[in-house]
């Protein structure tokens, strides 16, 4: 039985579930898209010579 009720859940929440406008969830995936930008950038290898972080690019690729 509460399997049931589960599966009668929506799949997506509405910001206004939460009493918010629903610009509220277009700042939400703005934040989201910014982050994930940053955290690439951070990522990326920088292409200088020296430092040992030459396998970066390897490392990065393996762990995804």
């Amino acid at each position: 039985m509460l399997d049931e009720n589960i599966e009668t859940l929506p799949d997506i929440t509405l910001p206004s579930v939460f009493g918010l406008h629903s610009n509220a969830e277009i700042t939400y995936f703005q934040l989201f898209a910014d982050t994930i930008w940053k955290d690439l950038l951070k990522m990326q290898s920088t292409g200088g010579s020296g430092g040992g972080d030459g396998n970066k690019d390897a490392h990065i690729v393996s762990v995804a």
